[in-house]
């Protein structure tokens, strides 16, 4: 990559990496909350909710955090607050109806009521059952996956980007205390993998970073491997750069 590419890049890193970027994104629903618990459960349910546009299922977050009704997410999946949406088939947010929100909570009480104070992140590291310095992002990746097999929107495999998940784990695991929360150690952000959205693919093909006519998994690769050039030991720091401007601008 040539040098005004990469300078280019970092600052629009530095442009869209600020405090600004959370109100706007659905990573402010986890910067509500302050236990790890709780953060990992309203990360992961923003996530899962994170399609279309932005405002759009905002306002759908706003009143999943009204349902709570003063619970932490924590206490709300323990106690299983959840249940009243069983079977429902009320529209929920685009493609997603009520049952749909039951049966992610389902899940995530399947984890939580394993052990008291056991986090998403214990669970992982006793499923993947590796020394942590041995733990790959693919391997978080499979174990997360067969955490949620059976829920309505998320990947049962890596034949796709699997761009939330992907956005999740940044979220998780990056740790410049800026945007993103850096409570999770299970790998290194050195070791994460771009969140491969439409903005990101646009304006990475744009810059001629990639020539690809497919966005799935392997291109998200392809584009973290390349903003290693840029950030060597952070290269999902690229994704404010990619995907701020190609949201703002």
């Amino acid at each position: 990559m040539d040098e005004k590419t990469i300078k280019y890049l970092q600052s629009l890193a530095e442009k869209y990496n600020t405090k600004d970027f959370i109100k706007d994104d659905p990573i402010s629903f986890c910067h509500r909350f302050k236990d790890k618990k709780d953060i990992e459960i309203a990360g992961f349910i923003a996530s899962w909710l994170a399609y279309g546009k932005r405002e759009k299922f905002l306002q759908v977050l706003d009143k999943i955090y009204l349902d709570f009704n003063s619970l932490s997410p924590y206490q709300y999946i323990i106690n299983k607050c959840f249940l009243k949406y069983k079977d429902n088939k009320d529209n929920l947010y685009r493609f997603y109806v009520k049952d749909d929100f039951y049966n992610l909570c389902s899940h995530l009480y399947n984890i939580y009521s394993l052990k008291d104070n056991i986090t998403m992140e214990d669970v992982l590291i006793k499923k993947i059952n590796k020394q942590r310095e041995d733990i790959t992002f693919i391997d978080v990746l499979n174990g997360l996956i067969s955490l949620f097999i059976g829920v309505k929107g998320v990947p049962q495999d890596t034949s796709s980007a699997c761009k939330r998940l992907c956005m999740f784990l940044r979220w998780l695991v990056r740790d410049d205390g800026i945007v993103d929360l850096g409570l999770w150690h299970i790998i290194d952000k050195k070791d994460l993998i771009i969140p491969l959205d439409t903005h990101v693919f646009q304006i990475a093909t744009r810059l001629n970073i990639i020539n690809k006519k497919t966005s799935n998994f392997h291109t998200a690769q392809e584009i973290t491997n390349k903003m290693k050039e840029v950030f060597d030991t952070d290269p999902t720091k690229a994704d404010f750069a990619l995907f701020g401007f190609g949201v703002n601008e």
